[in-house]
Parts: structure tokens; C-alpha cells; sequence
């Protein structure tokens, strides 16, 4: 997995590189792939954080499972 401040670069990096486009004289289909380059990245991370949010519902899951054990006890 990337490592949480490279991801921060390499997301910042890449809306700077919007923003400078942007501004400059661009042609509109090159500002197009800039566009959906960054919903790409906003899916990535998306994509990362479904991935934690379902690690810790297993790890809920796996915790209750322990947490409810049925004893038998014979008579």
C-alpha cells in the first residue's frame, strides 16, 4: 500500500498540475483528460477507503463472533 504522505504528494502534485493547466493556454481536450485524470484519483482514494472501512467491519465482525460463544454445559 502507498504510504499515507506519498499519496498526499502525489494527489497534491497532480491538482497543482490541474489548477496550472487551468490557467495557461490549454486545449479543451487536454483539460478533459486533466479533468477525469483527477476523478481517477479521487476514485483511487475511494477505493482505499473502502478497503480500511471494510478491514475494521471484519475485524467488528470477528471480535463478536469471539465475544459470543455459546457454552454448552451437560447436566
Amino acid at each position: 500500500m502507498i504510504e499515507r504522505k506519498k499519496l498526499h504528494n502525489i494527489i497534491d502534485f497532480l491538482y497543482d498540475l490541474r489548477e496550472k493547466a487551468e490557467q495557461t493556454a490549454i486545449p479543451p481536450q487536454a483539460k478533459k483528460h486533466f479533468k477525469n485524470a483527477h476523478k481517477e484519483q479521487l476514485l483511487g482514494v475511494r477505493a482505499c477507503l473502502d478497503q480500511m472501512i471494510n478491514r475494521l467491519d471484519e475485524k467488528e465482525k470477528d471480535s463478536k463472533r469471539k465475544a459470543v460463544q455459546k457454552i454448552q454445559i451437560d447436566e
